[in-house]
């Protein structure tokens, strides 16, 4: 914690002398809202604190000093919001960018290398003064990627060492949106993209759709952008929007369950709809069994810890949705009877996939002409249903047929006019 005494007479620390939150009560706060999120999957423990005078802020690569904080914190000094008022701490830290946190400095002082390769310690929370030149997480050591930061090396590291960086002055709600910047980082390079306007989407690109950019088809979101938001930061937002976010509690199978949901979904109590958010957000992340497509079936190993994640997944067998037993559900390929039969002019398609694939459904005539393609992109696994209005076409027999890779089926229907 980077939070000294700058009262002297009174031994007040920072955070009390300009009234900001407690740092012990909001990592409390912190850790038991990811329990929760989590439902106890996340269990943070605090092994280690140092609350002391060292600061690993540097100003143009020189250390602050006790007095320089003090100065900087002191009303008449430091105008803290002034952001483009030459001198203070933020201009220097946004404007000029000289204000820097010595990670390394901070690692070697504490030994925080030799703890983390051995186990003692899996990541550091750091609790400095605003502006204090910290990045919201930081990943270092070999092999260490973007972690909503550039990646940072330390000669000392055998394994990865996650950072967070918070500041006292902010609550609860934007620690947790610090770490899910981290979480989109980690899950992103674990699925190795992120575009959720792919024509093949992956699951990641799948959970964080939202209405505004699939109207109709929103997930769970993102951390900025719940599924009906708008715009950033648009958490308490009334408007009510499909989602097929319940869909993600039986990852990797996901059905075409929907309904309407707003943000009476994730107020927190006292009507904080940012913190609501966050917590609704990461209790949709998958934490379950096993591996699917490579990856494991709980997202949250990835976060908190991703050698061992990637190591437990290249370890575990694959297991595909078929092997698992869900009540009332099949286990293969299945095409069903369109319905109505006769119809005139709309009718429904039903098919289950027990695997996430590239799929078709086409429409052909009597004498076998393609005469309209319903789908042809991937599919996640699970139920699917659609409607179709053949307006345009003339009373008769046609038929429709699903190709997937390992499948294919073709049933007739009779279009009645």
């Amino acid at each position: 914690m980077q939070n000294p005494v700058i009262d002297s007479v009174n031994n007040r620390r920072i955070h009390q002398v300009w009234g900001w939150s407690n740092p012990y009560t909001l990592v409390s706060n912190i850790i038991e809202d990811f329990s929760m999120a989590s439902e106890g999957v996340i269990d943070f423990q605090v092994v280690e604190t140092y609350d002391d005078a060292n600061i690993f802020t540097e100003i143009d690569s020189i250390p602050m000093s006790m007095q320089q904080v003090i100065y900087y914190f002191t009303p008449s000094n430091n105008r803290l919001y002034g952001r483009t008022t030459p001198g203070t701490l933020q201009y220097m830290a946004e404007i000029q960018n000289i204000v820097k946190f010595n990670y390394n400095a901070m690692v070697d002082f504490y030994d925080l290398d030799t703890k983390r390769n051995n186990g003692v310690i899996d990541e550091v929370w750091v609790y400095t003064f605003p502006f204090g030149g910290m990045y919201e997480s930081q990943l270092m050591g070999p092999g260490a990627f973007w972690y909503n930061s550039p990646p940072l090396a330390h000669s000392g590291l055998n394994r990865l060492l996650s950072v967070m960086g918070w500041n006292y002055e902010r609550g609860v709600a934007e620690a947790l949106e610090s770490f899910g910047h981290r979480s989109e980082s980690a899950l992103w390079y674990t699925f190795g993209r992120w575009n959720v306007f792919s024509e093949d989407p992956n699951m990641w690109e799948i959970f964080t759709r939202i209405d505004k950019d699939f109207p109709g088809g929103a997930h769970c979101g993102n951390v900025h952008y719940p599924p009906n938001g708008l715009s950033d930061y648009d958490f308490a937002n009334p408007r009510y929007v499909i989602s097929y976010c319940d869909n993600w509690r039986r990852y990797p199978l996901l059905l075409d369950q929907t309904r309407s949901i707003n943000r009476d979904e994730w107020v927190y109590l006292g009507g904080d709809y940012h913190r609501g958010y966050m917590v609704w957000w990461y209790n949709h992340f998958p934490r379950y069994e096993g591996v699917y497509e490579g990856i494991l079936n709980n997202w949250w190993h990835y976060i908190v810890d991703y050698e061992e994640a990637v190591a437990l997944a290249n370890s575990t067998p694959w297991v595909s949705i078929e092997d698992k037993t869900y009540p009332g559900l099949p286990k293969d390929y299945r095409l069903n009877q369109n319905y109505p039969n006769p119809f005139n002019p709309t009718t429904s398609f039903s098919f289950y996939l027990p695997v996430s694939e590239n799929v078709t459904l086409k429409i052909y005539d009597i004498l076998g002409r393609e005469v309209d393609t319903l789908i042809n992109k991937k599919l996640t696994a699970g139920e699917h249903q659609l409607e179709y209005d053949a307006s345009r076409l003339a009373t008769g027999i046609y038929f429709y047929k699903l190709s997937t890779d390992n499948f294919s089926q073709t049933r007739k229907m009779l279009l009645m006019k």
